[in-house]
């Protein structure tokens, strides 16, 4: 598996497999591909933190981060994270998840929407226990942020602000 930057070359590529990944989801809107080219069009846009996972050139998994605002501090929202279904449960998706983390200064919050029991793994605790908060109406489960000290001792709590390709 070889994880590199990805371009617009690449969009229907990861489109498709974004779509695929999520085909069958049960908290899915089924829109997260179309988030994707979103994203990648706008102002939130990180091209370094637009990453793809590829087997014999073939694109098998795909992650993103968006800039966000929580009051007066920068940080980034992940998503979507998407691993095409053949290719799931076998790593492809942690290894995106474990490269883009290591990058990102502790200093940053990092959101995400997603499931505990995965995320949890990663170091994610709910954003609620940071006084972090979502735009919309959310289980507080499923929002978090990656636990930091350094976001604590920054003092960084509020309402996330997403790019408007959330809307």
């Amino acid at each position: 598996m070889h994880i590199r930057q990805a371009t617009l070359q690449d969009l229907k590529e990861i489109m498709c497999t974004t779509e695929l990944a999520f085909e069958n989801e049960l908290t899915s809107d089924n829109q997260e591909h179309t988030l994707v080219e979103e994203l990648m069009r706008s102002d939130s846009y990180i091209p370094e933190l637009t990453l793809v996972a590829t087997i014999d050139n073939k694109i098998v998994g795909h992650i993103m981060y968006s800039k966000i605002k929580i009051d007066v501090y920068d940080g980034f929202a992940m998503a979507p994270l998407s691993v095409h279904p053949d290719y799931q449960k076998q790593g492809v998706g942690t290894a995106l998840l474990h490269y883009t983390l290591s990058i990102i200064p502790l200093s940053v919050p990092v959101v995400i929407l997603g499931h505990p029991s995965y995320y949890n793994k990663f170091g994610f605790v709910k954003a609620s226990i940071y006084n972090i908060k979502a735009p919309f109406e959310v289980p507080d489960d499923v929002f978090m942020v990656r636990a930091s000290e350094k976001v604590k001792e920054k003092g960084i709590q509020g309402i996330v602000i997403y790019s408007e390709a959330f809307q």
